[in-house]
């Protein structure tokens, strides 16, 4: 190349600035000749140098330029003035010079094909070093944004999703999936209401099953079908995309009409495939026998995600998540991306969470697996891993509290050298069995993490707890719910949140025949006090009146209950308060 000119350039904080004889190998051998750079401005903290050089050039001119945050990375021309550029970043993203910028009238030489800076103004007579000239003379060229380039169809409107509110009743939920179309959200408006169905909800569409913004208390979903021994809840089928939200799924374990899935895909393969999303959700009791899994994916069918979030999962009679019924070495596996992130999973008498990648062949395609988070106490109580990840070459489980399981089996098997575990505690459980290169990292515990009270399904920690803080990010280990100032009742959808009022703890506690139940309100307000167990049952309304300011106190004689523990629940105006209190007959 010859006789190049590199004028009036603006860099920065690029890796690569100006590179010198960029291309030269054995068959490009001839150096630039005579190039020329002036009044350039490159500045750049990164690390890397501000000129590469490739190839020397022959007879190069340097003048007015200004460099600066890095190494140059030759040896300093008399051209090259290594100072701050004082530069300044506009609304449209562009470095300009600011006002006491040492670029403002410093160019040098005399280069008058330079006219217009990059807005379109004038230069002056002398001229500013870099692309852009300060000057308050009209801006004629901008950078373009989205909305200027393009087909005016792109992108295409959007329509808000068609919101089907659903009463609580015996297969009002079953019609309304039957007149949705792909797309829709139903909402379920009855707080704790009983939505039961004659079979089973077979969803073929993209679909929202939601809770209402406004309950307090999850709509339950039950199947009473009294004529199979095999009911599912819900069925996800060719073209199904489901996401459920503030939910509780009941399987009715001990019932005439038990659940043997509380989610399934088609038993028949599938031509297209499929996502799941649980959100918030409480899926509990769902045991036939020795059988029963809160969702199981059945070979043949394929998902690009199945994620659960935020949720509560109790007492399922196998495998708590299933997705490992392709056939062994077949290379076929049920799910892409899998993800189990702040939930918490008890009494499953099986696996927790049992996935097949399809094949033992390494670096073969499979599925991404990440739990994060999560709480497991008294899975797989009957001997087996408690999370399978067979053959699964990138597993990722952070931040897990592993606890009373079977001592003599693993909390987990991993495999291959993308599979790990770390921060994650390991209590009266077994360790962690590793294939192929899987990792179990140094912040290991094996501490006792203070529950409550985990056979009442309580696992808040208590404050002493070994585990709050260590995890990872900093906060505790396990499902955050439990070790937070919130109280989770399995049943509802609000948590406790400081307000003007105050529920204190209840005297005398435990109790027998009666407690008093003391609080303060604020202001005047529509007082609620109620009582539930801890399966989230309202099991009493105690109040439900307007009340005024200041100190009241309940007297609580409980009718017709057993003895256990017993949840109170103070609201006034959206607040809530709870407390624990023990009742023993």
């Amino acid at each position: 190349m010859k006789d190049p000119h590199i004028l009036f350039n603006t860099f920065v904080h690029c890796t690569q600035n100006i590179v010198l004889g960029l291309g030269a190998d054995s068959e490009r051998t001839l150096p630039p000749l005579r190039p020329v750079f002036a009044n350039n401005v490159v500045f750049s903290d990164l690390g890397y140098y501000l000129i590469t050089v490739e190839d020397s050039p022959q007879d190069p001119l340097w003048e007015g330029n200004i460099m600066y945050g890095s190494p140059l990375g030759i040896t300093q021309p008399s051209g090259v003035k290594l100072a701050d550029p004082t530069l300044s970043l506009g609304d449209d993203d562009l470095w300009r010079p600011a006002m006491e910028s040492i670029l403002i009238d410093s160019a040098v030489g005399d280069y008058p094909l330079v006219s217009t800076d990059l807005d379109g103004q004038p230069r002056g007579v002398t001229k500013d070093i870099g692309a852009d000239e300060y000057s308050d003379d009209p801006v004629t060229i901008r950078p373009l944004t989205p909305e200027d380039v393009g087909p005016s169809w792109w992108p295409p409107a959007q329509e808000l999703p068609r919101v089907i509110a659903v009463g609580a009743g015996h297969d009002s939920l079953t019609y309304a999936v039957g007149q949705a179309l792909a797309g829709d959200v139903i909402e379920l408006v009855t707080a704790g209401g009983e939505y039961t169905v004659s079979s089973s909800l077979l969803i073929t569409i993209p679909l929202t099953v939601r809770a209402g913004a406004e309950l307090e208390v999850r709509p339950v979903i039950r199947n009473i079908d009294p004529d199979t021994g095999t009911r599912t809840v819900i069925e996800i089928q060719d073209g199904g995309r489901v996401t459920l939200r503030g939910l509780e799924l009941d399987g009715m374990a001990g019932s005439a009409t038990p659940a043997k899935y509380l989610i399934r895909t088609d038993d028949d393969p599938m031509s297209k495939s499929y996502t799941l999303r649980v959100e918030d959700c409480y899926l509990h009791d769902v045991v036939l026998g020795e059988d029963g899994n809160f969702f199981r994916a059945y070979a043949g069918t394929y998902a690009d995600s199945v994620v659960f979030r935020d949720c509560l999962f109790r007492n399922s009679g196998k495998e708590g998540i299933r997705l490992k019924d392709e056939a062994s070495g077949s290379g076929s596996y049920n799910v892409g991306y899998f993800e189990l992130t702040n939930s918490t999973l008890w009494l499953t008498r099986k696996e927790a969470v049992f996935l097949y990648a399809g094949d033992d062949v390494p670096y073969t395609p499979g599925p991404v697996v990440r739990i994060n988070h999560c709480t497991f106490d008294s899975c797989a109580y009957e001997g087996s891993a408690v999370i399978a990840a067979s053959e699964v070459d990138d597993t990722v489980i952070r931040n897990c509290i592993f606890s009373n399981t079977a001592m003599d089996y693993p909390a987990a098997t991993l495999y291959g050298i993308q599979a790990s575990i770390d921060y994650s505690d390991l209590y009266l459980t077994g360790s962690v069995v590793t294939e192929r290169s899987a990792s179990v990292g140094n912040h290991m515990l094996a501490q006792d993490p203070m529950y409550a009270d985990r056979l009442a399904g309580d696992f808040t920690l208590a404050e002493l707890s070994p585990l709050r803080g260590q995890a990872e990010d900093g906060k505790s280990m396990g499902d955050l719910r439990w070790s937070g100032e919130t109280l989770m009742i399995p049943g509802t959808l609000v948590h406790v949140v400081p307000g003007t009022f105050r529920l204190f703890q209840n005297y005398p506690n435990p109790f027998n025949p009666a407690t008093r139940i003391p609080f303060r309100l604020g202001h005047q307000g529509h007082v609620r006090l109620e009582v539930y167990n801890l399966l989230g049952d309202r099991v009493a309304t105690l109040l439900d009146q307007t009340m005024r300011a200041g100190e009241h106190t309940y007297i609580w004689h409980p009718q017709d209950l057993g003895s256990g523990i017993y949840l109170g629940r103070l609201s006034i105006n959206g607040d809530v308060n709870v407390i624990r209190m023990l009742y023993l007959k």
